[in-house]
């Protein structure tokens, strides 16, 4: 579901973001942040990190317990680095 979630923006949202002139673009972008995190949104990022661990936590000892925390922790991680990212560049823009 997530690798889904991605494609679809590296597929379809960052192509239509490139054509816009780039003050265009930095407030659509703000704009699908704000509208993005709903609890469905949240609920669908972070459930399937937790599935992940859950299902990891519950069968030790397996390959399928090492894919699962390693999942669980890369999109947990990845979602605080990029809201990170964001923030250090909107701090820079600060006087």
């Amino acid at each position: 579901m997530m690798a889904g979630v991605f494609f679809d923006f590296s597929a379809f949202v960052m192509p239509a973001l490139k054509r816009l002139k780039p003050a265009e673009s930095v407030a659509a972008m703000q704009s699908i942040n704000v509208a993005a995190v709903t609890p469905a949104f949240v609920t669908a990022l972070f459930g399937t990190a937790a599935v992940c661990g859950l299902l990891g936590i519950s069968t030790p000892r397996s390959t399928f317990w090492w894919m699962s925390l390693h999942t669980a922790r890369n999109t947990i991680r990845a979602s605080i680095e990029d809201r990170c990212v964001a923030n250090v560049g909107s701090q820079e823009a600060l006087p």
